[in-house]
């Protein structure tokens, strides 16, 4: 998969999954609802709806990464790099890299660290997570035959975690599942091959999914609401949901009550 200086390079949904390998035994990632409310209270000039959308398309694919010890299986490790995961998703890495740099926004809001260490396979107790085997605990040899790029740098997800700086113990999105919202792999991977509006459209669905409850109570999509909250022109709204339509990723069940279900998964 090739990268354009610029613009992120349109490819086959296909092609997303083939080079982060997914599989259906892949983890589907829990995301927190508190993240939109929290990106809106960031206060940063440049910090606009499209930076906000980026953001959360790749806070959602470090979790994705993280989660699944995609570090211990793809290679070569490079591909993995923090900056190459923005130019994945956003093409030009200049104007948004103080948003994924270390000690950039994501990092001073809390939801990532960067760190050199990186998980290579998880420890699991009855069925469940509760921790992960980290790459300086392995062997120098084992350290020898992985070519890690000098300088590299892994985005840890805080909030997966620690949903608090306060906590004291895992209770973040990765242990524990109140107040989130879950999205499979194959959402980003479609929404990511549709070009640069991509990431745009991902953000939306997953605000829309959510709060679909919440919605749904109140009759449908409620576009005043969506548009509020994502501090997002009507026009904005329309197209984002005329898309997210488009896709099959909402279904319009009601036309005279602009009622919509979500489609949570979708076939590979």
């Amino acid at each position: 998969m090739t990268v354009k200086k610029k613009y992120p390079v349109s490819v086959r949904m296909a092609d997303w999954l083939n080079y982060y390998e997914y599989s259906d035994e892949d983890i589907k990632i829990a995301m927190p609802n508190e993240i939109f409310q929290d990106f809106r209270n960031t206060f940063c000039p440049n910090f606009n709806f499209r930076h906000k959308a980026f953001a959360y398309s790749f806070y959602y694919l470090i979790s994705y990464l993280y989660r699944n010890t995609k570090y211990g299986s793809i290679t070569p490790l490079k591909n993995l790099y923090s900056i190459h995961l923005l130019e994945m998703i956003y093409g030009d890495r200049k104007r948004v890299n103080y948003i994924t740099k270390r000690l950039g926004l994501l990092d001073q809001l809390g939801y990532t660290k960067s760190e050199n260490d990186f998980p290579i396979a998880v420890k699991i107790e009855n069925g469940q997570l509760v921790d992960f085997e980290m790459f300086r605990e392995q062997s120098l040899e084992f350290k020898k035959a992985i070519d890690v790029p000098k300088n590299f740098i892994c985005k840890k997800p805080l909030k997966a975690f620690h949903r608090t700086k306060e906590s004291t113990f895992n209770d973040g999105t990765f242990f524990e599942y109140e107040n989130v919202h879950w999205i499979d792999f194959p959402i980003f991977a479609k929404c990511m091959s549709m070009g640069t509006k991509g990431f745009e459209i991902f953000y939306a669905y997953g605000f829309l999914l959510a709060f679909n409850k919440f919605i749904n109570d109140k009759g449908g999509v409620y576009k005043a609401y969506m548009t509020t909250a994502l501090n997002i022109h009507t026009r904005k709204t329309n197209f984002l949901i005329d898309k997210l339509v488009s896709v099959n990723f909402l279904k319009l069940e009601s036309p005279n009550l602009l009622k919509y279900k979500i489609r949570k998964s979708i076939n590979v």
